[in-house]
């Protein structure tokens, strides 16, 4: 019989218990100004993600995306309107991936993301087109990202050669133009 479910204090405390668990989870876990998880986590689940695709086959994908002239806008704006283009492009990542996809912020303007079962390369770039189209609803200033996307096992089967992959197509984008997705070639 869980403790939590008892009606007098000892129920009362497990349950208390329980809210200071998850609550210590969430600071660990998760980015204070985002919401998403935080780098630490993010190579945790990258990790485990790589597991079961080795382990049972599974493709995945991983991108990485960098917003477009973040330090002019900190510069400009000034920090607070920068938070808040931090936070809208984190509701855009969470509005256009699943639930299963693993989104996080991995320091400063850089976030990743982790899709099991996606090796489609469509599937990917329509994903990447649709966070562009939603970020070009922000009101204050122009937004855009730079995202490079990197498959598995295509361009790598280890965390470190995979996120490397990711990282490079990321700073292509950067350097052909901005504001767009680029797959890693083999």
């Amino acid at each position: 019989y869980p403790v939590g479910k008892r009606k007098d204090e000892v129920g009362e405390l497990g349950r208390h218990a329980v809210d200071m668990q998850r609550s210590l989870r969430e600071l660990v876990e998760k980015d204070a100004l985002t919401g998403l998880y935080n780098r630490r986590y993010g190579e945790k689940r990258l990790k485990q993600v790589q597991k079961d695709a080795d382990s049972y086959g599974m493709p995945f994908c991983i991108a990485i995306g960098d917003i477009d002239y973040f330090k002019h806008v900190n510069d400009t704006y000034g920090h607070e309107t920068g938070d808040k283009v931090l936070t809208e492009v984190a509701t855009a990542l969470t509005n256009v991936f699943r639930k299963e996809d693993v989104i996080g912020r991995y320091g400063g303007d850089e976030f990743v993301v982790f899709m099991p079962d996606i090796c489609d390369q469509s599937v990917i770039k329509k994903r990447a087109d649709s966070v562009q189209k939603s970020l070009n609803d922000f009101k204050e200033i122009q937004i855009g990202t730079s995202i490079g996307i990197a498959l598995y096992p295509e361009n790598g089967t280890e965390y470190e050669s995979l996120f490397n992959k990711a990282d490079e197509a990321m700073y292509y984008s950067k350097t052909h133009g901005k504001g767009q997705a680029h797959i890693s070639q083999k």
